[in-house]
């Protein structure tokens, strides 16, 4: 891929990872990884490298212990990105929006 990815801790949040890889025909190229949620919720986490300034327009902006988090809505889905050097981290499912903020805010950078 180029760069470090890193996968996530979601057991406390009981998220089990159910697998990962690259991307396919995807570019930039992404890391990506497929967590499980307790009432059987899936969740999406990409990495890849770019710049969070690069995203579409229209994006919540929320900052939790000096991170910046760019929040969309979509078809019913909450996508949160945020920056980690180099590489764009991504979390994207179905549940509550402010159960991904809570997933995206417990890993960013930890």
């Amino acid at each position: 891929l180029g760069f470090n990815t890193r996968v996530f801790d979601l057991g406390m949040m009981n998220y089990r990872l159910e697998g990962g890889g690259v991307a396919p025909s995807r570019k930039p190229l992404r890391a990506q990884f497929v967590y499980r949620g307790p009432a059987n919720q899936a969740l999406l986490c990409q990495m890849f490298v770019g710049r969070v300034a690069n995203l579409p327009p229209g994006a919540t902006l929320r900052e939790d212990h000096g991170i910046q988090f760019h929040i969309y809505e979509t078809h019913g889905l909450t996508s949160v990105f945020w920056q980690e050097g180099a590489v764009v981290c991504a979390l994207v499912s179905d549940i509550p929006q402010a159960e991904v903020m809570q997933l995206a805010f417990a890993k960013a950078m930890n």
